[in-house]
């Protein structure tokens, strides 16, 4: 079946579990209804199904929905999917079209993202190809679905505390859920800068014994840093570019932990 646009009425969708937009739905709603009102539809919702015989699965478009009933209006543009499309190939849609529109909550598209990595035999290749996302933005998908709790996932769709956070506090924390919780509330608290998060991901890798608190005072102690400046050849500058994609962590960073476990190693640190 070929896509196709017709005018559907909003009774007639309904919200499809492979719609992968769960949380801030309601977001910047009356500015969208705004919008509509002032220059009309742009861009149609995407529903699954054969036209004329309702209920349509909405693939796409919840807050263009929201914003029309906001509106008063009664139907809206749709492009039709055909009915046989599969769940999978759905939810690919939902969440390359939705990446592109309004931010999407990190917990749903990292919930999605995982979804298709199982879908797709765990090849993060496949989803890359099926969705257009890199390979660095998959893994810090699938890094954050794997590792946090569901109570850290759902204060990440609220937008309590942001990724890059929640992958500091489990680093620290060396993967103890209660422990990163009680990190994140601390550095929440406490509104650490950059560098200070950093040192407590430094601390707490080196010290899971240390009460969170003190760990967290340590970081926020005046500090000098000293950079060592290291000469590659080649062969281990190609491999740190390769790790920094690889693993969605920054050349300094897999540098230092190289380092540091190496020096464990060899009894140097403890």
């Amino acid at each position: 079946m070929e896509t196709m646009i017709r005018e559907i009425s909003l009774s007639d969708i309904r919200t499809s579990t492979v719609n992968i937009r769960r949380h801030d739905r309601d977001k910047d709603v009356r500015e969208l209804a705004a919008s509509i009102e002032a220059v009309g539809l742009l861009q149609p919702v995407v529903v699954r199904g054969d036209y004329g015989a309702p209920p349509y699965d909405l693939i796409v478009g919840q807050r263009r929905c929201l914003a029309h009933k906001l509106l008063g209006r009664r139907k809206i543009a749709a492009i039709f999917k055909d009915s046989q499309l599969s769940d999978l190939n759905a939810k690919i849609q939902s969440l390359t079209e939705n990446a592109l529109r309004v931010e999407l909550n990190y917990a749903d598209a990292a919930e999605a993202t995982a979804d298709l990595y199982d879908a797709f035999g765990r090849d993060i290749a496949a989803v890359c190809t099926a969705t257009g996302m890199t390979a660095q933005t998959v893994r810090k998908y699938l890094d954050v679905k794997r590792r946090a709790s569901p109570e850290i996932l759902e204060m990440l769709s609220e937008r309590k505390v942001t990724s890059q956070d929640v992958r500091r506090c489990l680093d620290a924390a060396s993967d103890d859920i209660g422990r990163a919780r009680e990190f994140l509330d601390t550095i929440a608290a406490e509104k650490l800068n950059k560098h200070e998060k950093d040192r407590v991901v430094a601390y707490g890798r080196a010290q899971p014994t240390t009460p969170v608190r003190e760990i967290v005072e340590q970081a926020k102690q005046p500090h000098v840093e000293e950079r060592v400046w290291v000469k590659l050849d080649p062969r281990l500058r190609q491999g740190l570019e390769k790790a920094v994609k690889a693993m969605a962590l920054d050349a300094e960073a897999i540098a230092q932990r190289a380092l540091e476990e190496w020096l464990a190693a060899q009894g140097f640190v403890q």
